[in-house]
């Protein structure tokens, strides 16, 4: 049995080359020429299978660059500072990252992005990927990018508009904006009522003093006591020591502002207008003045972790302490409603009545009752004063205060004048202007460039306090940025992309 299988084994060769023989003949011959048709057939479909496998090579090159540079871009953004946007709700790169600032920082972290998605990640296949389109970064050059005070600060305020524009606020912007008309047609600030104060107690003191007869029959002058002396003096004090009980509670917060942005002088580097981003209007003052009291403190709310307590006033006013910002505001408030009293006081007869039958008093009391017309204005700027003091009380205890008063809301007896340290007290009620809507129209009449510039000093102040940020500059910081990309794939195939990247 076994020699048998051998040779049945050994037979086949001889059967298979006796059919290879019998089909060659049959090939060959006169009228053959498949194989050379076969030669030419293949010579094209290899020709055009190399053409297709260089297409796809550079097709596959053009499309993992576009992601790779995608995705690279998509990643700086995603390295928005963490501070900024967990306490201003802000998405801005800054491209100090820690150090110095420079917009190479940010290109060279986007060419780190780059090159990894252009590296093998040892996943099964990668390999083979990587030889087959063999892509490398030649050249990565961030040309333009808009920074955070580019343009009067354009950029914060659009994002801010973006903010802020989720929230409902066309109802309170109008109420906001007939409050500012109101005020501003009232010229409150004007100094006019602090100038007549002045002349009419100048008038007084210039008036030519009585004369009368003493026990040993020579004429003397009798002087002439201002019933508004106790308020003058009082009035000399500051301003916090007038209207604030417990100076304690005032915070005595402050800070060197020649290291911000405000008084640095810190713009933009470059200037650079994205074609892509977001394209939000610029925020208005109302909508942007709302922003600021959401996100800042104020004397009402002072915020623990900012720097200084009453980020509000700073805006306004700009000094380095909390205390002569407040000192500030104080003092503004009183000439308001110094100005909004008189003009009440000095149209209400009742109270001009009041003020009459005193000066003819004390008119007499010196045996001249001319005086009364030159003592009843003064009397009456002294109350309009004093009622000042206790609107300012008010309003700075959580208080509201009408703008302009009448005889029911009005507060300091007459007599008060003569003791005014105790003739007035805070109110926590009443109706009318609070403090933060006079915040509001203060705001509101801000410049606007110095507003922009002086909520960018409270942001360096807050983010400076937290950790790893002790250099932050809003001046650093982009929100948008043009880069240009060179890349080279296998058999030497390169593609350039240009590209915008910027928070939507």
């Amino acid at each position: 049995m076994h020699k048998v299988k051998e040779r049945h084994i050994r037979a086949q060769p001889i059967k298979v080359r006796r059919f290879m023989k019998q089909f060659t003949n049959r090939q060959s011959g006169p009228g053959g020429y498949l194989t050379i048709y076969l030669s030419l057939t293949l010579a094209v479909l290899l020709t055009l299978y190399f053409v297709l496998m260089q297409g796809a090579r550079e097709n596959a090159v053009r499309m993992q660059t576009e992601v790779a540079v995608d995705i690279a871009g998509n990643s700086v953004l995603a390295e928005y500072h963490r501070e900024l946007q967990r306490q201003y709700d802000l998405f801005f790169v800054d491209t100090s990252y820690g150090g110095a600032p420079s917009l190479a920082n940010t290109e060279q972290h986007f060419r780190e992005y780059l090159e990894k998605n252009f590296q093998p990640t040892g996943v099964v296949g990668s390999w083979n990927r990587r030889e087959f389109t063999g892509t490398r970064t030649e050249n990565v050059a961030i040309d333009g990018a808009r920074y955070a005070a580019q343009d009067n600060a354009a950029p914060l305020r659009e994002q801010v508009y973006a903010y802020m524009a989720a929230e409902p606020v066309e109802e309170a912007i109008a109420g906001i904006l007939a409050r500012i008309d109101t005020f501003n047609g009232l010229s409150l600030e004007s100094g006019e009522w602090q100038q007549r104060r002045s002349d009419s107690e100048q008038a007084l003191a210039e008036a030519e003093a009585p004369k009368r007869i003493d026990e040993n029959g020579e004429e003397v002058e009798e002087p002439i006591e201002n019933p508004g002396e106790a308020v003058i003096g009082f009035r000399a004090t500051p301003v916090l020591d007038q209207v604030i009980t417990n100076l304690d509670m005032v915070s005595m917060e402050s800070t060197d502002v020649s290291k911000l942005i405000s008084h640095r002088g810190g713009g933009s580097p470059s200037r650079y207008d994205p074609e892509n981003t977001h394209g939000y209007p610029s925020a208005d003052a109302i909508v942007f003045d709302e922003y600021i009291l959401e996100k800042c403190g104020t004397y009402r709310t002072p915020l623990e972790k900012s720097l200084l307590k009453y980020q509000a006033e700073y805006i306004l006013f700009g000094e380095g302490s909390d205390e002569q910002n407040l000192e500030r505001m104080a003092r503004r408030l009183m000439v308001i409603r110094e100005a909004a009293n008189c003009i009440y006081l000095f149209s209400d007869e009742g109270k001009r009545n009041e003020a009459r039958t005193l000066a003819t008093v004390l008119a007499c009391c010196v045996l001249n009752p001319e005086l009364e017309e030159l003592i009843t204005p003064v009397i009456l700027f002294a109350w309009a004063y004093l009622e000042a003091v206790q609107d300012v009380k008010s309003l700075m205890a959580g208080g509201r205060v009408p703008l302009l008063k009448d005889s029911s809301s009005w507060k300091v007896p007459l007599m008060g004048i003569f003791a005014p340290a105790f003739a007035t007290r805070a109110d926590t009620g009443g109706s009318g202007l609070s403090y933060e809507d006079y915040l509001r129209i203060f705001l509101y009449l801000q410049d606007g460039t110095l507003k922009n510039y002086r909520l960018m000093d409270v942001m360096e102040m807050d983010i400076r306090k937290t950790s790893g940020n002790a250099g932050f500059r809003m001046d650093a910081c982009i929100d948008a940025f043009h880069v240009q990309t060179a890349v080279t794939g296998a058999q030497g195939y390169a593609y350039e992309t240009q590209q915008e990247f910027g928070y939507n």
